[in-house]
């Protein structure tokens, strides 16, 4: 399963034109989506609205500050891409975390020739992030013994 974040609410600037980003799903993330009841027809609406409407830029924001942790999105894209380059399980290319990151890396010439959407190894390596981050139930439906969380970066 993919989640498809529309061209319009890309941030890419500059001589690349934009086009929907596509972003595979973990067994995680499809679970708490199934696991959420549906009122119509966004998944995560907008509590603050008196019409149907999409949750507010700010709402990500606002449930990192509720959980007491001081960090930033930024520094949870931050605390993704540093695991997985440190990672010794996995040998995740540069290429493949940017691209999750939805970065576009390389010169004009290679980006014009770059076409794929490497769903694939894109979908190994946030499986493996959602994994680190909550690990999947085993088969007896008991979770695994906790591991140790990575360090979201804190602002000052």
């Amino acid at each position: 399963m993919t989640w498809t974040v529309p061209a319009e609410k890309m941030k890419i600037k500059g001589e690349l034109e934009p086009k929907p980003h596509l972003v595979p799903l973990s067994d995680q993330a499809i679970e708490i989506i199934r696991s959420m009841p549906r009122t119509g027809k966004y998944v995560f609406p907008s509590d603050h609205a008196e019409t149907h409407q999409p949750f507010r830029a700010n709402a990500l924001v606002g449930s990192i500050e509720r959980t007491g942790i001081k960090s930033t999105m930024h520094g949870c894209r931050t605390s993704f891409r540093n695991w997985g380059a440190d990672n010794k399980n996995h040998n995740f290319r540069r290429e493949v975390l940017e691209f999750c990151l939805s970065h576009r890396i390389g010169g004009e010439a290679e980006l014009s020739y770059w076409e794929s959407e490497m769903i694939a190894r894109r979908r190994e390596a946030l499986q493996a992030w959602a994994d680190f981050i909550k690990p999947r139930k085993n088969t007896s439906g008991e979770q695994p013994p906790a591991r140790k969380r990575p360090k979201l970066k804190l602002i000052a």
